[in-house]
Formats: structure tokens, sequence, C-alpha cells
């Protein structure tokens, strides 16, 4: 029978919830302060960053307050993932430009994939082909945002 510690307050909640709410301020009012607005029906470009900073923040506070009342389990920090995530993002930040859009992302997965032992070679090729033609859809096909699916070879 395993023990679980519980804390004064659900911590994780609390952090991951400041974090929510900080980010979203900033980015809010950095985006009022430093872009036009514009009005509901002629929306300028710092209309949509502001909202969705504002967004954020709300979100980031229905997750937090309510974890100031509620007992919490101890954080244990997982730095094996933690590292692999940030390694992941990392590296699809580094090489977007050089080797293209599809190949970055599926790099970025199989790096950020080995951070959870659950998921299996299985789940891991579904998941990284699902997320890779999810990404394409978004960004190249809905959004035309120009970026190149594949650069061959590697560089300009």
């Amino acid at each position: 029978m395993t023990t679980v510690r519980t804390t004064g307050r659900d911590y994780r909640d609390i952090i991951a919830g400041g974090i929510m709410l900080a980010f979203g301020l900033f980015c809010a009012i950095y985006a009022q302060e430093h872009y036009k607005l514009g009005s509901a029906t002629r929306m300028g470009p710092g209309w949509f960053p502001m909202y969705l900073g504002y967004l954020l923040a709300i979100l980031g506070a229905i997750i937090m307050i309510p974890a100031f009342f509620r007992k919490g389990e101890a954080i244990e920090m997982q730095y094996k993932a933690t590292f692999l995530l940030t390694l992941g993002v990392f590296l699809f930040a580094a090489t977007i430009k050089t080797i293209g859009l599809v190949p970055a992302v599926l790099l970025q997965m199989a790096v950020t994939v080995a951070a959870d032992d659950k998921l299996g070679l299985k789940g891991a090729a579904i998941l990284a082909a699902s997320t890779t033609l999810a990404i394409y859809l978004i960004f190249e096909v809905g959004l035309g945002l120009g970026l190149a699916p594949f650069i061959w070879p590697f560089g300009e």
C-alpha cells in the first residue's frame, strides 16, 4: 500500500494557475500597450492577443483560486520529462527553417515522446503522425503561413 503525503494546499494547481495568470496578463497588457486595438467590427493587430491573454489569465485564476482551499499531494519533480519536453521545443525552433515543418514536428515528437514511459512505440507513432498532420493542416492549409513542409536537401 502506497501512502500519499498531502500538503496544506494544492501547490501544483496554484503554481500552474499562477503561471497562466501571469503570462496571460503580460501578453494582454503588452498587446494593449504596443499594438492598435481597433474596434469589434474593425479589429486591429492587438485585439486578438489582448483578449486571448485576458482569457488565459481568467482560466489561470479559475485553476489557482480553488487550489488554495483543497489539500494537495506532495510534488515530485520529474526531471527527465521536463528536460525532454524543453529539449523538444528547442529542437523544433532550431530546425523548422532548415529541415521544414513536417520533419521538425516529427523530430520534436520523437524527443518528447521519450518522456512518457507508458505510450509505447505504436502509440508514439500514431501520436507523431496525427500531430504532424494536424499541424500541417492548421498552419499550412488552414492559415496559409507559408512554412515549407519539407526542405530537401536539409538547409538552403
